[in-house]
């Protein structure tokens, strides 16, 4: 039986790397968000389609964010960018058997400072540049970051 290299033993959660391939942000599997418990903990979170195109797991991010609690922010259907998610996922023909369900992934982070959750959901933003952290600028004819949430 060969050995399996340490990348290719990580079967669980889901791996986001930033800083030129140096820094890897190991993040739990995903949950349909419909039927995830929000934990009283910090930390940062990626919204997620299924997407089949992507691999070693079929998901794509489409939104990152932080949160000081994610039990405190009425957390899913409260949060501000709750429709453009569901309009993402629907408008990409995104999602299994149909559906646009979509899913959330969690970096906890307890004890963490929010100026170091941003620093992180920041650096995936500008790496990974999901639809829902982006709007169109007609004064400038492009995509901007928009102001964290």
């Amino acid at each position: 039986m060969a050995l399996l290299t340490t990348r290719q033993q990580i079967q669980w959660g889901i791996e986001f790397i930033t800083h030129n391939g140096t820094v890897s942000h190991l993040f739990e599997e995903p949950w349909q968000l419909s039927l995830w418990h929000p934990p009283r903990v910090a930390g940062v979170y990626a919204i997620l389609v299924y997407d089949a195109n992507f691999a070693p797991k079929p998901y794509k991010a489409i939104y990152f964010g932080q949160s000081a609690n994610f039990s405190e922010r009425g957390f899913p259907s409260r949060h501000e960018k709750y429709q453009d998610w569901l309009n993402t996922a629907q408008h990409s023909g995104l999602g299994m058997l149909g559906g646009p369900d979509l899913y959330i992934s969690i970096m906890r982070m307890p004890y963490s400072t929010q100026a170091s959750r941003s620093e992180i959901e920041q650096e995936l933003i500008e790496k990974y540049r999901p639809a829902c952290n982006f709007h169109f600028n007609p004064i400038h004819g492009s995509l901007n970051s928009i102001a964290r949430i």
